[in-house]
């Protein structure tokens, strides 16, 4: 029935997941990461090692952590407009704009990444 000319575009596989899996671990105002990810922002935000869980439809045991709020990008950021740093400012929102790509916020990564693509070229 129907002519076949809908289709959906469904997410497959063990990313997507294993993102719905860690959602389902993250409290209210918080994010739940994988140690992957982890690996690559840990040091921009503050965050709690929750251990190692088996989780459903995930082949292996995952290490997660919860990311309550943001740390010392933000503070970097600060500190570089207070001083009028611009070289400091194009740094941090650059390590703001990849720190938000990897976790999947899209408008605030491109929000940075521009911001810093702006301050760093001449006119």
């Amino acid at each position: 029935m129907g002519s076949g000319a809908r289709h959906e575009q469904l997410a497959l596989g063990e990313p997507p997941n294993l993102a719905a899996r860690l959602e389902g671990l993250a409290t209210p105002n918080t994010v739940v990461i994988s140690a992957a990810t982890w690996s690559l922002v840990h040091e921009y935000f503050t965050y709690h090692d929750l251990g190692t869980h088996v989780l459903k439809g995930v082949a292996t045991p995952v290490h997660v952590y919860r990311v309550p709020r943001e740390s010392g990008v933000q503070t970097l950021l600060r500190l570089a407009q207070h001083v009028h740093d611009p070289a400091l400012c194009v740094i941090a929102h650059h390590a703001l704009g990849a720190t938000w790509f990897h976790l999947g916020a899209l408008p605030s990564a491109h929000m940075h990444l521009k911001e810093g693509i702006t301050l760093y070229t001449p006119e």
